[in-house]
């Protein structure tokens, strides 16, 4: 989707190709567009996350380049603090997510 973070990004860089990319079809996630080429429908260029995350291992997954930027939040409620055990699980959160974007 063109119209959040990494989608505007990845549009952004395509259309400042010397050559011309058709896209034939946009998706809302990320999901999706990995279950799509999963299916035969072509290629997909996604997030690091959707890449690593196939089931089947009949993927190829390629790091797009220039490689772009991918920021994660987490979000919570206004004027609530965090438990423990929540801090504790987005710490892990950013472990994992820092060894897959290695």
């Amino acid at each position: 989707d063109d119209g959040e973070g990494l989608g505007r990004l990845i549009e952004s860089h395509l259309h400042s190709l010397a050559v011309p990319v058709e896209i034939k079809i946009r998706v809302q996630t990320y999901q999706l567009a990995r279950h799509m080429v999963e299916a035969g429908q072509g290629v997909a260029i996604v997030d690091p996350f959707t890449a690593g995350s196939q089931e089947s291992g009949n993927l190829e997954a390629r790091p797009f380049m220039p490689s772009l930027p991918v920021t994660l939040y987490s979000l919570r409620r206004h004027g609530h603090s965090l438990t423990v055990a929540q801090q504790a699980l987005l710490e892990q959160l950013q472990q994992q997510a820092r060894q897959i974007l290695r």
